[in-house]
């Protein structure tokens, strides 16, 4: 699976509830919420996995009730944590990706939610495999996009780099042409802001040239 730019809204406000709870989500958690939120979405329209079908909702009535056991008692990070009955996954899956020391074992009687959640184990673990291979080169992922929306594999460049960066990684022509760009992501104060060529981007921002 491709690497996902920053969180769409609703897993964005999973983020701030989700500290509200004392539970601390970065990019790549709620990167992976939101991805599990769609794969099972997606799933549940040829499988009944859950009643709960739209992305938005999952995030607030699956994740975020699944983060309210977070509350309930102190956690080291390390525990071993079975959930009897996990149905899509939770609250299992979601605090395994919100706690990855978390040793987890999944008990679901129905076989077609059993293969969901086995599919969506390999692919969480595939993902942090490489998100920590990202972390390894030092650089640092920026997209290309639209309108807030990502258009395909991000830009590698050094932390630091600034918006007359991006635009030469894409075309020297275009660096020396371009009148600024809109930012949305964590360099922005707000999503869609007008940024000039020295404004110095972060790790998972949407880019979008203006020329």
């Amino acid at each position: 699976m491709p690497t996902m730019p920053q969180a769409p809204e609703p897993f964005v406000a999973l983020g701030r509830d989700a500290a509200t709870l004392g539970l601390r989500l970065d990019r790549a958690q709620l990167e992976a919420c939101e991805r599990y939120a769609r794969e099972l979405a997606e799933a549940t329209k040829t499988v009944n996995l859950t009643a709960i079908t739209e992305v938005p909702d999952i995030a607030v009535r699956h994740f975020l009730d699944s983060f309210t056991a977070y509350a309930a008692r102190r956690w080291s990070g390390h525990e071993r944590v079975i959930d009897i009955g996990s149905g899509a996954g939770f609250p299992g899956m979601a605090l395994r990706i919100a706690l990855p020391g978390v040793r987890l074992t999944c008990v679901e009687a129905t076989g077609k939610k059993a293969r969901f959640i086995e599919r969506m184990l390999d692919d969480l673990a595939l993902d942090a495999f490489r998100e920590a291979v990202w972390r390894l080169t030092g650089l640092m992922r920026v997209f290309l996009g639209r309108g807030g929306a990502a258009d395909g594999d991000p830009l590698a460049l050094e932390p630091g780099s600034t918006v007359e960066d991006v635009a030469h990684a894409i075309h020297h022509e275009l660096a020396e042409s371009f009148h600024g760009a809109r930012i949305w992501g964590a360099s922005a104060r707000f999503p869609g802001q007008r940024v000039g060529r020295a404004h110095v981007v972060a790790d998972g921002d949407i880019v979008e040239i203006m020329h």
